[in-house]
């Protein structure tokens, strides 16, 4: 294998593990989804739970993950949902 080949492999491989690496972040970017009573909890409130909630995800994914973190918050309408049967 010529210098020429050697290099072009080298950089081929690291494309590749570049890639690699993207498409595993790209299928574990976390999300979470809290549901509350509609109403019950006000847009300051959403604001600090979804940076609260931010927070204790990047302690533990890292903070190169954090502008990937999707945080859903969804009010859900009395009525419209039931616990235990």
């Amino acid at each position: 294998m010529s210098y020429e080949e050697l290099v072009m492999n080298q950089q081929f491989i690291e494309f590749h593990k570049n890639l690699n690496r993207t498409y595993r972040m790209a299928n574990e970017i976390p999300l979470v989804e809290i549901k509350v009573i509609e109403g019950e909890v006000s847009k300051n409130d959403t604001k600090k739970l979804i940076a609260d909630v931010t927070y204790i995800l990047v302690s533990f994914c890292g903070e190169n993950l954090r502008s990937n973190i999707w945080i859903i918050v969804q009010g859900i309408k009395t009525g419209k949902f039931g616990v235990g049967g």
